[in-house]
Order: structure tokens, then C-alpha cells, then sequence
């Protein structure tokens, strides 16, 4: 089997991510219709880590598939392990820990197609002739992850059902979230040419949160051999197993559905119930209130007896409670004669204390005070006298002269203490000028003014 293809085309967006951690091959705007290996790689982990292992998951099975097989021939078992094997290595040995990839590759070799996914990325097989998905990928929730003991293996499918205008569409987990089947299908099966059809994907893809990446392959020409026929087999047991789990998963659907509209459905009938028992209940008592009894009475008259009744009764012991308190007060208020009699003597008797009291304490007041004042005066008394002994005996003293009078003890007088005087040193005397030396000649020389020391 041999294929020819249209121009690959590709979209490789960034979204609205900080940074773009998806990987495709070949690179965007790369492609040529000589090629027959197609890849694209979801990273996870993060910056600098995302990145990496889609890079390297991309290098690692593109460079063993070109360098170890050939598109004239058939893809074997062995080297497609041995090619994952080497995108380990190189994942191993570019990351630290903490990063991860899901991968989706699309490879045309001799006897038809290989279609291999690890995770949540996927391949689309379509065929608009009869608008109909040939085969889809479905997400295993595993990814390729490095220093594993147990690393993933891909989900192969080989393809041989190809025709002449098949599409091939590998997409990313971001590109999976953003497009359903149905538009896909509808965009891929619709009219126009490749480059409309990937740019209308773009446009659908622009307000995506996460990195979108996918491959358009178109088909153009398939040659059949002879021995493709074994392998069709392959893609049919994998398309019934696709198809037998869609269908699980939709009755599964339709029955929690059918429960979910059940319960709903019992809970209405439980509460329209309730109502209608309320409503019934109300209209007895209607109907009760409206019978007449034996004597041609109301029932609703003969229930409100007793009330009535019995609010007659209350109000009566209420009066009666509040006269025997009105009463009982008056009796509190107006005294009798005796016993105001009573109350007025003891009364009585206290004022006549209190005032008796209040004399004795004005009389002890009032001799506390004469007391005082007599002791005042004769003080005063005292004071005069002794000024008056004074005076005379100073009138005596003035009278007789002679007598001599005693001296007064002369106050002791304290020497004060010498401070030492200065002592002032004589200034030295000036020292005479040396006399000129004699000259022969009649010149005459004025002495030098010799000036103290001090001046």
C-alpha cells in the first residue's frame, strides 16, 4: 500500500497560557507532501518542564523512525518499541523529575497506517464522502512519564480502510477540549479547500484557555497490494471495541438520565400529594363547620361554646381578683382611730426627746463657751499684771543711779579669719643697654630708650 497526500497543514497556538508546552512534527509550515511521519505532544509539569518532554518525546521517535525504517516498508513490532524506547531515554535524560507528555503519532508505511496515541491526545480518521468517523483514538489517562519502571506503551491501530480524499486529524488535549466531534466532523467533511477548513479550526480554537496543536493530513492518491488484507482486521477488532464502549457509556447515560427523571418524578408526586391532602383536610373542616347537629345548630357554633366559656370565666376571676386587691389596699391606707392614736404617741414621745435633747446639748454649749471666756480674761488679767510689774521695776532701776548695774555679759566675739594678702613680687630691674663700642671718627650715636618690662 502505497499513499499520496495533499500539503500537511498544521496549527500550533499558544492559547492563553504563559508559555507553550505542546511540540509538533514536523514543525508548523514544514510539512511537505514527502512526508509520511506526523507526531504531536501535549507537555505537562509546568515552565521548563512541560516543554522539555514534548520536545524530546517528538525528537527521540523521530529520529530513530527516519534513521531505522523506510516508507516502502512495513513497520515492524520490535521497531516501534525499540523507537519509544529511545523517546524514553531522551525524556529520562533532559528532565529532573516532575514532567510529562501525552503523544499522538500518525505514520504511513507499506502495508497501510499506524495510528499510535499515549494519553489524552488524539487521531481522527474521516471520510467525507460518507461523512462518517472511520476510527477515533480514546483517552487511556495514562502519559509518558521519565525514571519509570513500568513506562506506558501506546495504543496502535493499524489502518488499511483508506480511500482516495480520507482525512487524518491529530489533535492535542487542548484542541480536543475546544472542538466536539460534531463540529469536527462538520468543518472536515464540509466544503472548501484544506486551508479554509484549518483556518476555521483556528478561528474556533481562538479563545481556548490551554495550548492548541493539531495535523491536517489529507489523502490524495492509495495504491493496494497485495498484502494488506491481513491487517485490516486490527482496525476492525479496535473500531468494535470503540463502538461497544460508546454504547456502554451511553446506556449508562441514559439510564442514570431515566433514574435522575424517576426521583424527580416521585418527588413531585410526594409533594402534589401532600397538597392535596392539605386541600382535603381544609374542605372536611368546611363541611363540618356547615352540618347542623340535632338541634339545628351549627357545628362550628358548638365548638366556639367553650371558648367563649371560657374566656367569660377568666375575665370573671380577674375582676373579682382585682376588687378583693382594690379593697384589701383601702384597708392599708385608712387606719383607725386607735391605731392613729397608736402611731401618734410613739411620734409624739420621740419629738419630745429630740427636743429635750436638743436643750441639753444648747446649755452644754453655752457653759463651754462662759468657761472659755473666763479663762480668756483671766489670762488677759495675768498678762496686764505682769507688764505693770515691769514698768515699776523699770521706774526703779531709772530712780537710783547709783547702784551700779549689773553688765550684761559682753556677746563673745568670734575672730574672723585672717585671708592671706598677696604677695606681690618686685619686677625686676631693667637691664642696662651695653654701651656702644668706640669708633674712630666724630659720628655720635643716640642711646636707645630703654623700655621697662611691662610697658
Amino acid at each position: 500500500m502505497k499513499f499520496d497526500i495533499f500539503k500537511p497543514l498544521a496549527i500550533h497556538e499558544i492559547g492563553k497560557q504563559m508559555m507553550q508546552e505542546d511540540c509538533i512534527f514536523p514543525a508548523a509550515g514544514d510539512g511537505s507532501i514527502h512526508d509520511r511521519l506526523f507526531i504531536v505532544c501535549d507537555g505537562m509539569g509546568g515552565e521548563g518542564k512541560g516543554d522539555v518532554a514534548s520536545s524530546k518525546v517528538c525528537q527521540g521517535l523521530s529520529d530513530y523512525l527516519f534513521q531505522n525504517t523506510c516508507p516502502d516498508e512495513p513497520l515492524g513490532e520490535e521497531t516501534l518499541r525499540m523507537a519509544f524506547l529511545e523517546a524514553y531515554k531522551a525524556l529520562d535524560n533532559a528532565s529532573d523529575g516532575g514532567a510529562a507528555t501525552s503523544m499522538a503519532m500518525l505514520y504511513f508505511h507499506r502495508h497501510g497506517c499506524l495510528a499510535a496515541h499515549i494519553g489524552n491526545s488524539r487521531v481522527y480518521h474521516i471520510r467525507p464522502n460518507t461523512r462518517k468517523i472511520m476510527y477515533i483514538s480514546r483517552d487511556d489517562f495514562k502519559a509518558m512519564v521519565p525514571d519509570t519502571d513500568n513506562p506506558a506503551q501506546p495504543v496502535k491501530a493499524y489502518i488499511t480502510d483508506v480511500l482516495h480524499g480520507d482525512y487524518f486529524l491529530l489533535l492535542t488535549k487542548g484542541a480536543v477540549d475546544a472542538l466536539s466531534e460534531r463540529h469536527i466532523l462538520n468543518v472536515v467533511c464540509g466544503a472548501g479547500s484544506d486551508e479554509a477548513k484549518i483556518q476555521k479550526l483556528r478561528n474556533d480554537m481562538a479563545d481556548s484557555q490551554d495550548n492548541c496543536s493539531l495535523y491536517l493530513v489529507h489523502v490524495s492518491g492509495v495504491m493496494n497490494e497485495a498484502m494488506d488484507g491481513h491487517l485490516q482486521e486490527n482496525e476492525r477488532q479496535l473500531m468494535l471495541t470503540y463502538r461497544r464502549q460508546q454504547a456502554e457509556a451511553e446506556a449508562r447515560e441514559e439510564s442514570e438520565a431515566k433514574e435522575k427523571a424517576r426521583r424527580e418524578a416521585e418527588a413531585r408526586e410526594r409533594a402534589a400529594a401532600k397538597a392535596r391532602a392539605e386541600v382535603k383536610v381544609k374542605a372536611m373542616d368546611i363541611e363540618t363547620e356547615k352540618l347542623p347537629d340535632g338541634n339545628g345548630q351549627n357545628n362550628k357554633k358548638k365548638r366556639e361554646f367553650p371558648i367563649v366559656w371560657a374566656t367569660a370565666i377568666t375575665l370573671v376571676i380577674l375582676a373579682c381578683g382585682l376588687l378583693y386587691w382594690g379593697q384589701s389596699k383601702k384597708k392599708t391606707d385608712t387606719p383607725s382611730a386607735v391605731e392613729e392614736v397608736k402611731k401618734e404617741k410613739p411620734q409624739k414621745d420621740t419629738i419630745n426627746v429630740m427636743e429635750g435633747r436638743k436643750d441639753k446639748i444648747s446649755e452644754e454649749d453655752l457653759k463651754a463657751k462662759e468657761e472659755e471666756k473666763k479663762k480668756e480674761e483671766e489670762k488677759k488679767k495675768e498678762e496686764e499684771k505682769k507688764k505693770e510689774e515691769e514698768k515699776a521695776k523699770e521706774e526703779e532701776k531709772a530712780e537710783s543711779p547709783e547702784s551700779p548695774a549689773t553688765p550684761e555679759p559682753a556677746p563673745e566675739v568670734k575672730p574672723e579669719p585672717k585671708t592671706p594678702e598677696p604677695v606681690v613680687e618686685p619686677a625686676p630691674a631693667p637691664t642696662p643697654a651695653p654701651a656702644p663700642a668706640p669708633q674712630n671718627g666724630n659720628t655720635t650715636v643716640t642711646p636707645r630708650p630703654v623700655i621697662p618690662d611691662g610697658e
